[in-house]
This record gives C-alpha cells, sequence and structure tokens, in this order.
C-alpha cells in the first residue's frame, strides 16, 4: 500500500496563493457579478493556485494558521482585492458615467436596463459602454496583465503585508479624479453635437414658433446621438485602449 506524505509547509504555501488569487478574482469587476456563478469562481481560484503553485513555492510563505496571525494576513488580502478592484472599478465607472451623460443629452434617460452585474437599473447605453469596455480589455490581452500583476505580486508584497501607504492613496485619489475626465473625453463629441443641435432647434423655435420643436427633438437628438456614436466608436476604441493601459499600468506599479 503507497503512503502518502502530505507537508504542512506545502500546504500552508498552497493556500497563501489561493487565499490571495480568490480574494482577488470574487472582487475584480469582470468576476463579481453575479452572473459569475460562486462554484465558478471558487473552481478558477483553485485551478489557477494550483497552475501557479510550482512557480511561487519558492517565493510565498506558508499562511499562518494561529488565530490572530491569520487574521491580520486575512485583512491584508482583503485590503489589496479592494484596491486592485476600485482601480478596475474606477475606469468601469468612468465608461458608465459617460454613456449615462449621453443618454440623458440624446432623451434616454428614461429607457433603463437591468445590470446583471450589480443588480440594479442601469441606462441603456451606459449598459453597452460597460459591455464595450469589457470588451476591450479583454480584446488587448488584459486579463493575462491582470494575472502577471497578481503573480508579481507574489514576488514584493508578502502574504498579509500590502499596506496602503501615503503614495499609493495619493495616487488613488488622483485615479478618482482621472474618472471624470475619462468620462468627459469620452462623452464630449456626442455631448457637442446635441448642444449644437439643441442650439439650432432653439433658434428655430424663435424664428418659426409655428412649428412644435419640443416633439420634433426627441426623435431628432436619438437620431443624431446614435449616428455620431456610430461615427466616434473608431475614435472611441484607441482611446480605451489607452485608459486601459494607464489602469494596468498602475496596477503592476502598484504589485511591485
Amino acid at each position: 500500500m503507497t503512503a502518502f506524505h502530505v507537508s504542512s509547509h506545502e500546504v500552508g504555501i498552497f493556500l497563501s496563493i489561493l487565499l490571495r488569487i480568490s480574494l482577488v478574482l470574487f472582487m475584480v469587476p469582470v468576476f463579481s457579478g453575479a452572473q459569475v456563478s460562486s462554484a465558478m469562481k471558487a473552481g478558477i481560484s483553485l485551478a489557477l493556485a494550483v497552475f501557479f503553485f510550482p512557480h511561487l513555492r519558492s517565493v510565498v510563505a506558508p499562511l499562518p494558521l494561529d488565530l490572530a496571525p491569520l487574521t491580520l494576513a486575512v485583512l491584508g488580502e482583503i485590503l489589496l482585492g479592494m484596491v486592485l478592484s476600485l482601480s478596475m472599478l474606477m475606469i468601469l465607472g468612468a465608461f458608465q458615467s459617460a454613456g449615462e451623460l449621453i443618454s440623458v443629452g440624446m432623451g434616454l434617460g428614461f429607457a433603463q436596463v437591468v445590470d446583471p452585474q450589480g443588480g440594479s437599473q442601469v441606462m441603456l447605453i451606459s449598459r453597452w459602454f460597460h459591455l464595450l469596455a469589457v470588451l476591450i480589455l479583454f480584446s488587448i490581452d488584459g486579463h493575462h496583465m491582470i494575472l502577471k500583476a497578481m503573480v508579481q505580486s507574489f514576488r514584493s508584497v508578502p502574504i498579509g503585508g500590502f499596506v496602503l501607504n501615503e503614495l499609493g492613496f495619493s495616487r488613488m485619489i488622483a485615479l478618482g479624479g482621472y474618472l471624470f475626465v475619462v468620462a468627459l473625453k469620452i462623452a464630449a463629441p456626442v455631448l457637442i453635437v446635441l448642444m449644437l443641435m439643441n442650439v439650432g432647434l432653439g433658434l428655430i423655435a424663435r424664428f418659426s414658433p409655428q412649428i412644435n420643436v419640443l416633439m420634433t427633438s426627441f426623435p431628432l437628438s436619438i437620431l443624431i446621438g446614435l449616428v455620431f456614436m456610430g461615427f466616434s466608436i473608431s475614435v472611441w476604441c484607441p482611446a480605451l485602449e489607452q485608459f486601459w493601459a494607464h489602469i494596468l499600468e498602475y496596477l503592476q506599479t502598484l504589485t511591485r
């Protein structure tokens, strides 16, 4: 009969890798929604931990099993996962904010759908921007860069040793301000055209009062908004790639 020997040291290292990967995976916006089941996320976390274990076993310390050190380690890993997920949520929030600005300008602020990720009502164009941002993230191999940053974090940040210092906190604040800049840059082409259209309709109402500008403006604003959204896609996609590259570079810098 073959006897299997299980080293507690190796098990502790595997648990350390699994803890960080599972917390990050459960918090990252792309996988944190309700459309990805908990069993699938747990299976992906376990598979990644098994895959990375041979490469990281020499640089990762085993997970402490005493209550006090274990609690501190878990809290540190939760903080790291929250910072990583919040950074990605900011850029996704920028895209959704741009969609809401365009929706309100087009008169589609009342057209809302259920967001399966957040379980709330969102504007239709805002949801479209969210899906576009996620597709662009995968098209530029952003998921590979996220995994690379995660592996790099094991080599630079010990388990439970992540601390958000003054520099990191200031960069998070700057990233929050960057959110509004990105949203305005994305929505600016369509918003400028809609503003000029409203100015033109105002002049028409001034010189031709018999025209019902109110009823005319609704379908016209929707049509012009959709047309110029189509024209702007060729500009949006490279811009979104640049914004994602900025966020992913920040994540890699943070994990160093």
